[in-house]
C-alpha cells in the first residue's frame, strides 16, 4: 500500500515540476510534456522496480 502511494505522489510531482519547466518552451502543446513525463516516469519505474528484484 505505501508503495503505490509513493508512486502516485512521485508520479504527481513530476507531471507539476514537468509543467512548469516546460511551460514557457512548449506554449502550443500542454499535453506533450504531460506524455514526455508519463513515458519518463514508466521508464524510472521500471528500472527502479528490477532494482528491488535484485
Amino acid at each position: 500500500m505505501f508503495y503505490r502511494i509513493f508512486l502516485y505522489k512521485m508520479f504527481a510531482s513530476s507531471i507539476f515540476i514537468f509543467t512548469f519547466a516546460t511551460e514557457n518552451k512548449y506554449p502550443m502543446y500542454p499535453y506533450a510534456d504531460v506524455q514526455i513525463c508519463y513515458i519518463a516516469q514508466k521508464h524510472i519505474v521500471k528500472r527502479y522496480i528490477s532494482k528491488l528484484s535484485n
